[in-house]
């Protein structure tokens, strides 16, 4: 949306995203921060993780207290480090098992 307010916005020269307590929910907006590398959405309403599925080069990822269920999108972060769940619907390994490629 900024790119086509602005006409000067490109969305892959964000690395950096942090929104702690904004009520979000829809993060598909951030599909297209294709170099974001840290991110933290913790603390709002979020149930769907899957537009973060291309997002390669994420490294540090705060998603605590939201509604995710698993965290299969995660999956091809390869360089991921550091990542905080808590507080989510995740019961188990089983919901975990989608990050062996981290």
């Amino acid at each position: 949306m900024l790119k086509t307010l602005t006409n000067k916005f490109s969305p892959e020269v964000i690395f950096t995203v942090t929104l702690p307590g904004q009520g979000l929910g829809n993060i598909e907006a951030l599909a297209e921060c294709s170099n974001l590398m840290v991110l933290n959405l913790s603390k709002n309403g979020i149930e769907n993780i899957a537009p973060l599925k291309n997002l390669v080069r994420l490294r540090i990822v705060d998603l605590s207290e939201n509604c995710i269920p698993n965290v299969d999108a995660l999956g091809n972060c390869a360089e991921l480090v550091n990542l905080n769940l808590e507080g989510n619907l995740i019961k188990g390994v089983e919901q975990l098992r989608g990050l062996k490629g981290c």
